[in-house]
């Protein structure tokens, strides 16, 4: 836990909240009886769900913990959602002998029963208020981490802490097809398992040479795992990703910044520097910049770019 104040862990914010932010948020003392802590709790617990505009107290460091609390607990109930409709989908059921999805025999609105993995999840989205392009992202990256061995409580909890980082490497460590594993990028395998795991290297490379894919798989799915581990540690997630993209995958990293007093989006290319062997160097740095009164470009295209770009201090931007 970073703060006694802010709790950032998940599973820590969860103990917090059944321990003592019921008792804290109405008295600010973690003590009492068990009867007054389990009232204090309740009492919290109603507050959270409740429809009623919500309210302060004079605390402010009480009212960013009720608010950190808040948040952790929403996003953790909203990724229960995500997970129980992927095992939905991941699980089967046996009918008249034959093997079905777990969703099968639901209908639509009209009674038409759903026939396709994507009727059902759309049908569910529109009901349910899941964004649909969002539960399609979480689905595949629950089905791509379980091709790697990472499922269950190690799994949700991951996507949990990192879902945006963890999209993404799914995307990059592997070749799929229908999020079905179907060929392993040797170069990357190389490069992760020379960091991670480097007393493997030598029989990853063998594998690779005779192409045996079985074998390629098995020494690199503890490698994932390990990868997977390091990534999920850090809280900021553009940290993690460059961190992941140059250092591990020797890959370019871009990122943005406003430039209040040039006016201007300050562009940052980072692109790993490798020998003739394979081996990181460093990295090369490429800046420029995109300035807003360009005549060349459209005023509404610039204001878009900056409303749509990942800029670091968005803030300072007054057009």
């Amino acid at each position: 836990m970073t703060s006694n104040i802010i709790p950032y862990e998940y599973p820590d914010v969860v103990a917090s909240f059944l321990e003592d932010i019921g008792y804290i948020t109405r008295t600010g003392d973690a003590t009492g009886t068990p009867e007054e802590r389990l009232e204090a709790t309740l009492d919290a617990l109603s507050n959270l769900f409740s429809l009623n505009v919500p309210t302060i107290g004079q605390d402010p460091m009480n009212v960013l913990r009720q608010i950190a609390i808040e948040t952790k607990l929403s996003n953790i109930a909203r990724e229960r959602a995500f997970y129980k409709l992927y095992l939905m989908v991941r699980n089967t059921k046996e009918i008249d002998g034959m093997i079905l999805p777990m969703w099968y025999g639901i209908a639509d609105d009209q009674g038409k029963l759903l026939g396709t993995q994507e009727e059902f999840i759309g049908w569910f989205t529109s009901k349910s208020g899941l964004g649909r392009a969002s539960t399609f992202r979480r689905i595949k990256v629950y089905q791509r981490l379980e091709e790697f061995g990472i499922s269950g409580q190690d799994a949700w909890l991951k996507v949990l802490q990192m879902p945006t980082v963890m999209q993404k490497l799914t995307d990059i460590i592997a070749i799929w097809d229908r999020n079905k594993l179907i060929d392993i990028d040797s170069k990357i395998a190389l490069g992760l398992t020379k960091e991670l795991m480097p007393d493997r290297v030598r029989e990853l490379e063998e594998a690779i040479q005779n192409d045996d894919n079985d074998r390629v798989r098995e020494i690199y799915t503890p490698v994932i795992k390990k990868f997977f581990d390091e990534a999920s540690t850090y809280q900021d997630a553009k940290v993690a990703l460059d961190h992941v993209m140059l250092d591990l995958l020797l890959k370019p990293t871009i990122s943005y910044k406003w430039i209040a007093d040039e006016g201007a989006i300050g562009v940052t290319l980072r692109t790993p520097i490798i020998d003739e062997n394979g081996e990181p160097l460093g990295d090369r740095v490429y800046e420029t910049a995109i300035y807003i009164d360009d005549p060349e470009y459209p005023s509404e295209l610039m204001a878009d770019l900056v409303e749509r770009l990942p800029l670091t201090n968005r803030h300072e931007y007054r057009y």
